[in-house]
């Protein structure tokens, strides 16, 4: 058999960040996707408020 293994130099797709707390959370797997969603968007393109705090608009 032939296998690939991950090396430091592999290079990865851009991935959403996943909370550790999350995994013991009573809620549903949709809701820990949504969570997730969010908070890519908030680091990525959310907007600050005047203390520097960052939050993300939805329509």
């Amino acid at each position: 058999m032939n296998f690939e293994f991950m090396t430091i130099d592999t290079p990865l797709p851009p991935c959403m960040p996943f909370p550790r707390a999350l995994t013991g959370f009573p809620v549903s797997s949709t809701a820990k996707v949504m969570y997730c969603r969010m908070l890519d968007a908030m680091l990525s393109k959310g907007q600050e408020d005047e203390n520097g705090i960052l939050f993300v608009c939805f329509p």
